[in-house]
C-alpha cells in the first residue's frame, strides 16, 4: 500500500512539475507591434511588465509608443502611443514554453495629417488575443502574439514580437 501511495505522488508530481517551474511572478519585454486598422497599417516600440500570480494566470500591462506611420490616400496618420491592461491565462507546454490568451482594455492615440492639417483621434475597446512564449536561456526569451480590439467606431488587428525576461 505505500509503495501505491509513493508511486501515485510521485506522478502526480511529475505531471504538474512543468507547470509550477511557470510560475516565475514578475517578468517583463521590449519588442514591435504592427496594428492593422481597417486600411492602415501603424507600428511601434512596445514596453510590457507583468505578473504571473501562478503557473495559469497572471495580469500584464504595455505601452506602444508609434514609429511606423501609413499614408492612406494622401493623408499621413501616425499612431501616437497606445496602452493595454490584461488578464492573462496560461497554458504551460512544459517548462520552457507556454501558450497564452488574454483579454482586457485597450486605448489608443492616432493623428493624420494633411499639409498643414493635423487631427488627433483617440479610441478604446475591449481587447483579446492569444500567443506563445519560449525561454531559451533561463529567464530569457521571446514572444509573439494576436490580439483583436474591439471599439465602438470599429476594431483593429496588432500582431507582436518581443522579448521577455522573467525576474
Amino acid at each position: 500500500m505505500k509503495k501505491t501511495t509513493l508511486i501515485s505522488a510521485l506522478a502526480a508530481a511529475a505531471m504538474f512539475a512543468p507547470g509550477m517551474a511557470n510560475a516565475q511572478g514578475l517578468y517583463a519585454g521590449a519588442g514591435y507591434t504592427h496594428i492593422d486598422g481597417e486600411g492602415a497599417d501603424v507600428g511601434g516600440v512596445t514596453a510590457r511588465l507583468g505578473y504571473r500570480a501562478n503557473a495559469n494566470f497572471g495580469v500584464e500591462g504595455e505601452a506602444v509608443l508609434g514609429t511606423v506611420d501609413d499614408e492612406v490616400s494622401g493623408v499621413t496618420l501616425e499612431l501616437e502611443n497606445a496602452y493595454a491592461v490584461y488578464g492573462v491565462g496560461f497554458a504551460p507546454l512544459g517548462a520552457n514554453t507556454d501558450l497564452f490568451g488574454r483579454v482586457g482594455y485597450a486605448s489608443f492615440e492616432v493623428s493624420g495629417s494633411l499639409g498643414p492639417l493635423t487631427v488627433t483621434e483617440e479610441a478604446d475597446g475591449v481587447a483579446f488575443g492569444a500567443g506563445i512564449q519560449h525561454f531559451f536561456a533561463g529567464n530569457i526569451g521571446v514572444r509573439a502574439e494576436f490580439t483583436r480590439v474591439e471599439g465602438d467606431e470599429g476594431g483593429l488587428n496588432t500582431y507582436g514580437v518581443s522579448g521577455i525576461v522573467r525576474f
